[in-house]
């Protein structure tokens, strides 16, 4: 099954088509706003973010919710009412949002008001985005969709390469340590930026499923994860290999099993103990790493990644992602926004 078909299965999206009037433009190809409903707390969320003196979530219906303590949630005005994929704050007061009909949303308040800053109906989804700093920002998406700003979101251009020619939905987009990027797709296509954004080289592939999101590790490395539990190290993103994506074939790619070859690679897959999708993860306190997804599930890793611990999770829903405070995290998924414990007595 194509990791689309998953996505929208999971997320449980229905396009909300709209009658066009007579004598007016069709409703459906501008930004409408979200419906004010009585039970957004308990829809589903993609993503959770500290804000100021609280937290902010989005998630579908273009649902956003604001709360002071993570557990009492407020539906705020938004300017959309299609699925909010991501959220990215710079400060305690300005963040963006990104989601469906490459809508890109605003805040300049801890996400009290939202303003759209593009929006194109007839346009892919946009899943994540990166703030550079200097009024610079990529959002990526479906298709290979990559828009960039340079004056702070005002103007929106699309960024054009070979292999984001290949048209593959692109999940995630993450800041290295050494301020490298690095984009997660499906068919295990990860792309590399040294520049910001300048230039974007295909990785040399190790797998063919898709990977979902990235944690930054070390100074030039990263934690990949995705689909059945896939969990990959790469210690050096820029000693991976490059791959032409002019000359790869999809059809005849294969995932690299023997430890050795997946070594020459730039590669070292980890034991994540688990069968089930990774949706979202952070990096905690100790060094170490909680990923998240299917089913509720929970993995903590040691701080050398040598060993992943399955946390006992009371709620059996997809969780989308977490954010680590102190000895537990505030988890959205499924079923909303929950607290829930992270720590050794939980383990299974």
């Amino acid at each position: 099954m194509r990791a689309t078909a998953i996505i929208g299965a999971l997320l449980l999206l229905a396009h909300p088509f709209a009658a066009a009037g007579e004598d007016g433009p069709d409703p459906t190809l501008e930004p409408r706003p979200a419906e004010i409903m009585p039970l957004a707390t308990d829809s589903i969320l993609l993503d959770v973010a500290r804000a100021g003196e609280g937290f902010v979530a989005v998630g579908e219906r273009g649902h956003i919710l604001r709360s002071r303590d993570g557990r009492n949630w407020t539906q705020v005005n938004a300017p959309v009412r299609r699925m909010l994929n991501r959220l990215r704050f710079t400060d305690g007061q300005h963040g963006w949002a990104v989601g469906y009909d490459a809508a890109i949303l605003e805040t300049p308040d801890a996400g009290r008001t939202w303003e759209v800053r593009h929006f194109d109906a007839e346009s892919h989804p946009l899943y994540d985005i990166a703030l550079l700093g200097n009024g610079n920002a990529i959002a990526v998406g479906g298709r290979g969709l990559v828009l960039q700003t340079l004056d702070g979101g005002k103007s929106w251009e699309p960024v054009e390469n070979d292999v984001f020619d290949l048209q593959f939905h692109l999940f995630s987009i993450t800041r290295l340590n050494d301020g490298g990027l690095l984009i997660t797709a499906e068919k295990g296509l990860l792309v590399h930026s040294e520049d910001g954004g300048e230039n974007w080289r295909m990785l040399a592939p190790a797998y063919t499923g898709s990977f979902f999101g990235a944690l930054p590790r070390g100074e030039s490395g990263a934690l990949v994860f995705g689909l059945r539990g896939h969990v990959y190290l790469l210690k050096d993103v820029g000693a991976v290999d490059n791959e032409n994506p002019l000359t790869w074939d999809e059809f005849e790619a294969e995932t690299v099993t023997d430890p050795e070859e997946l070594r020459d690679l730039g590669y070292q897959q980890l034991e994540s103990g688990t069968l089930q999708g990774l949706f979202g993860g952070a990096v905690l306190d100790d060094g170490g790493v909680l990923l998240v997804g299917v089913n509720g599930v929970m993995l903590r890793s040691d701080p050398a990644l040598t060993r992943f611990t399955q946390l006992r999770n009371p709620n059996p829903y997809t969780l989308n992602q977490v954010l680590p405070n102190k000895d537990r995290v505030l988890a959205v998924g499924r079923n909303g926004a929950t607290w829930l414990p992270l720590g050794g007595a939980g383990a299974q």
